[in-house]
């Protein structure tokens, strides 16, 4: 299963040269053997930025080209990593 969802970030200029569309994508991940132990590694949760050169005034009007290049794509599960000392 997967759900994904759309962000759109102009950032804080008044006319931004290029807009951010910022994806969250949630992948259930059914065979990770860590899930058994932590129900909150059953999902991983990947973020990416993409970079637009035509200004998006809403999410719905995100077309695929918008999707094109990709800045930078974090992935983690829900549960809190541990910091190895």
């Amino acid at each position: 299963m997967v759900l994904r969802k759309l962000f759109v970030f102009r950032g804080n200029a008044p006319e931004p040269a290029r807009c951010n569309v910022m994806q969250e994508i949630w992948i259930k991940d059914k065979e990770n053997p860590d899930a058994t132990r932590n129900p909150l590694k059953s999902s991983a949760i990947v973020h990416v930025d993409n970079n637009s050169q035509a200004r998006i005034e809403h999410v719905n009007d995100t077309k695929m080209e918008s999707l094109k290049i990709v800045d930078a794509v974090n992935a983690r599960h829900l549960a809190a990593s541990r910091i190895q000392r």
